[in-house]
């Protein structure tokens, strides 16, 4: 009987919709009338037809209307029979909404709001408060500014509206499923969708964040709360600008009144958005304090606010979002690879992921499940109720969109210009690539309207620096991080408990990069040394028998400290006590790396002595030479040639230093020209090491703008570039507590995560630098993979200098031994190019040899030149006797 109610009732729409469509004439309709909008007595009929390619099969569907569908449930004692009804101090000008969304189609839509009682105005949800709520949004359900040409102007404002809609049933609907068991499936959800707008509170009707003698059955009953329903974010920036209120009452199942949970049609929460919307309303002449006084969201009437927050999260962006109002009429800039995807123009999909990061698709039978399901389904309702399309299936939901908007890469905030802050500057603010509460709104990204709010942004940044100078250090726990570590690395032994009080000269890799990347984020801390105060050293941690942990997670586990900064390996029991997580932990074998300056060799050469030894060496070498050739020239000019003379010093400088106690054949001190030959033996030497390890840690890019940590350090506070790391290796191991806390606080610092070897090699060819842990098994080699268009950001290495095998130009293989990252230093490593191989070790010694036979060619030849030259003046003085 029901299905041929159904049925009957299909076909007596189509008999009335034919009749009175136009283009029918003698019982004939013309194709183009065929897809239209008819009502049926009260009920909303729309002829769809069902994708073939020439739409020739058209199916009518009945809308229905409210008075078809059984009651909701009711609860408390419904509206007062006489209350404040709402009005705007402002008296804002009609919406061009009004003009064709009336009061008759919001109580046909919604007639089971405010609890079950529907439309009043008494209560929260009214078309009064509708009306008053739109004329604050004039391009809300209207044409204003809409430029896409995907839709028509009337399509466009349809489909804002029930964008707007959809989500509201997801948020705050009755969704009764069991409507699904007792009609047929459209009459279902004609039902089903009808019951936006029903609750008021998060958790609603009987809220558990409330009293249970005040469950929600009023607006007044939010005005306190039990402590789940605090959602309260603190950090040193949120809590300058929106701090949460701390009063209390008289009430043990309730006591607090600072209760930032969801209210509202589209459920605004926490402190921060309770506290932007107050900044939104005081900009348009509503003086309100929703920080001391949340529940106002519910309760105030001049004018009524919990459509208008709602409306307000639905039409405002907060980068890295764009306003879901902006997706839905296509004025948002989507990334060229969503865009490619076709995640582009006026869409749906997205919108999902905004309000609730909600991206799993739509279920394929109906109710579904709530979420982003929910919502997709509810989109379509509302789009064949108002008679427009919903646009292609697939950007429906976000499911398969490439990019999220989180990892678009664009500025989103102004934050301190830390290339100044050091500076004895006025401090100012610039736009930066990671989130905060002061938005920067990119012109490419967002429309006129908010980029116009720019530079009013960039003067409250700066004034928040001068009027809370501590908003630039602070902790996302609200106390300094206690990092726990013990004496595990031998250059840490002398110093690393003094950080970060004190400098350390040679703290250790472990105390280096937690130093580091404590001072970007300008986070409070500590350290503790485990073995001074616990008697823990050595021991990471293992599960014991009693269920709980040894070591140093053991006193993770006691909250004696937050974090700990160890290269602990992630075994199955630790994941299962501790979160491993950001900010990053272990680098000891990675190279951060830049090609080096052509006088590079020179500093090299010149390191191991000071300037000082060098210039005393450098003048005794000089001085025994000038020696040299004065006392050849002087005596050996009245027996000698001009080219003995010259021969003669030059070959006795370098053959007589090896003869150990030799004397010159002049007088002249051996000792000195040892020395010489012990100088030039260590500047060969070091030059000869120098240039075989540039050749290996600095590959020609120059591409990489720093060398030391304290050059990496400034570029990341003036967010020239910023660190990265894959999610699944550079972790921390801390608290469950914590997890939460630094998450959050991750939101507002240029470290940047990502899941895959792709994104995070991508990261870090746009200037991201890569630090990560010697666990071989975290990391895909990919990462350390040199391209040279790109050029070399960083390599992560397990042992020594293997990786560069291939990625160094010309050099295929390298072979090394233990050394870098530990005090010991490589025994041997083998550089080949093409046919010839060279050793360091090997041919350092070569070298020394191949410098001992010249210097005994150098004395042979000047062997036989004085053998020659003491024949040839033998002679001579034979002859001059002769002569006599």
């Amino acid at each position: 009987m029901l299905l041929w109610n159904n049925l009957l009732s299909v076909l007596n729409a189509l008999v009335y919709s034919v009749e009175n469509l136009e283009g029918f004439e003698n019982g004939l309709l013309d194709d183009a009338s065929i897809i239209n909008t008819t009502i049926v007595g009260d009920s909303r009929v729309h002829q769809h037809n069902q994708g073939t390619e020439d739409n020739s099969i058209v199916t009518a569907i009945d809308y229905g209307n409210a008075s078809s569908c059984p009651k909701a449930a009711k609860y408390g004692t419904g509206p007062p029979e006489s209350c404040t009804e709402p009005t705007d101090p402002n008296n804002m000008p009609p919406s061009e909404l009004e003009s064709w969304f009336t009061q008759e189609m919001f109580e046909d839509l919604f007639p089971f709001a405010n609890l079950g009682w529907g439309p009043s105005s008494c209560w929260p949800y009214s078309y009064a408060a509708f009306r008053i709520a739109s004329r604050y949004f004039p391009e809300f359900g209207t044409s204003i500014n809409v430029t896409n040409t995907v839709y028509t102007a009337d399509e466009n404002k349809k489909r804002d509206l029930a964008a707007f809609f959809a989500h509201a049933v997801q948020e705050t609907g009755e969704n009764n499923i069991a409507l699904y068991d007792t009609l047929a499936d459209q009459d279902a959800s004609n039902c089903f969708y009808r019951g936006g707008f029903y609750n008021w509170f998060e958790g609603g009707p009987t809220s558990s964040f409330l009293d249970p003698k005040t469950p929600g059955y009023t607006p007044a009953d939010g005005a306190s709360c039990a402590s789940a329903g605090q959602y309260c974010s603190a950090s040193d920036q949120i809590t300058y600008f929106y701090p949460c209120s701390n009063a209390t009452v008289d009430n043990s199942a309730a006591p607090y009144k600072g209760c930032y949970f969801g209210r509202g049609a589209i459920q605004i929460s926490y402190n921060y958005n309770y506290g932007q919307f107050q900044d939104w309303l005081r900009s348009v002449n509503i003086n309100v304090d929703l920080l001391n006084e949340p529940n106002l969201v519910m309760t105030k009437m001049d004018p009524p606010l919990a459509v208008l927050a709602s409306l307000w999260f639905y039409m405002t962006p907060q980068p890295p979002k764009p306003a879901m109002h902006d997706i839905v009429m296509g004025n948002w800039n989507s990334g060229a690879k969503n865009k490619a995807a076709g995640y582009d123009g006026p869409i749906f999909g997205p919108t999902s992921l905004i309000i609730n990061n909600e991206c799993s698709g739509e279920d394929p039978t109906n109710p579904g499940g709530p979420g982003e399901s929910r919502r997709i389904k509810a989109f379509k309702w509302f789009c064949g109720y108002f008679d427009a399309p919903t646009g292609p299936e697939q950007t429906l939901s976000c499911k398969n969109m490439p990019v999220p908007l989180d990892q678009i890469f664009y500025n989103l905030s102004y934050q301190p210009d830390w290339s100044s802050t050091w500076k004895e500057v006025p401090c100012t603010c610039a736009p930066a690539s990671y989130g905060g509460l002061i938005f920067y709104y990119d012109p490419e990204y967002y429309p006129a309207s908010f980029v116009a709010q720019n530079a009013y942004n960039r003067i409250k940044c700066i004034a928040s620096i001068y009027a809370n100078p501590s908003i630039m250090s602070w902790s996302p726990i609200g106390r300094p991080i206690r990092v726990g570590v013990f004496e595990f690395q031998p250059d840490a032994f002398n110093c690393f408990r003094d950080l970060p009080q004190k400098p350390c000269a040679k703290p250790g890799s472990e105390m280096e990069i937690i130093s580091m990347v404590m001072k970007i984020l300008d986070w409070q801390w500590e350290v503790i040394d485990t073995e001074k105060e616990f008697d823990v050293t050595r021991d990471f941690g293992h599960l014991q028998p009693d269920g709980n942990f040894s070591g140093i997670m053991g006193l993770l586990a006691k909250d004696k400290i937050d974090m700990c900064g160890l290269s602990l390996a992630i075994s199955q029991d630790r994941m299962g006590f501790a979160h491993f997580t950001f900010p990053t932990r272990y680098y000891q074998q990675v190279y951060i790396i830049r090609n080096p300056p052509e006088n590079d060799f020179r500093n090299f050469v010149f390191a191991p002595f000071t300037t000082q030894m060098w210039l005393l060496l450098l003048a005794s070498a000089m001085g025994v030479s000038t020696m040299r050739f004065i006392c050849a020239l002087y005596f050996d000019s009245r027996i000698g040639s001009k080219l003995s003379i010259y021969t003669s010093s030059l070959l006795e400088t370098f053959g007589f230093m090896v003869n150990q106690g030799a004397q010159s054949s002049n007088g002249i001190p051996i000792m000195f020209l040892q020395g010489s030959l012990i100088a030039s033996i260590m500047v060969i030497t070091q030059y000869y090491q120098t240039f075989m390890n540039s050749l290996l840690t600095a590959p020609p890019s120059s591409h990489i703008p720093f060398y030391h940590q304290n050059e990496l350090i400034e570029l990341l506070l003036k967010k020239q570039t910023y660190l990265t790391y894959y999610l699944n290796v550079s972790l921390e191991a801390t608290t469950d507590e914590n997890e939460v806390n630094l998450k959050r606080a991750m939101e507002h610092n240029p470290l940047v995560i990502r899941d895959t070897e792709e994104e995070l090699d991508a990261e870090m060819h746009k200037g991201g630098v890569f630090y990560s842990t010697d666990d071989v098994e975290l990391l895909p080699a990919v990462v350390s993979v040199w391209e040279k268009e790109k050029g070399l950001i960083a390599i992560r290495d397990t042992t020594s200098i293997r990786s560069l095998t291939g990625i160094l130009p010309g050099i295929p293989t390298i072979m090394s031994g233990p050394g870098y990252g530990t005090k010991k230093q490589a025994e041997d490593v083998t550089v080949q190019v093409k046919k010839i191989k060279l050793s360091m070790k090997t041919h350092l010694e070569q070298l020394f040899l191949i410098w001992m036979v010249g210097c005994a060619i150098a004395v042979l030849v000047f062997v036989i030149e004085k053998v020659f030259y003491r024949v040839k003046y033998l002679r001579r003085q034979k002859a001059d006797r002769a002569n006599q």
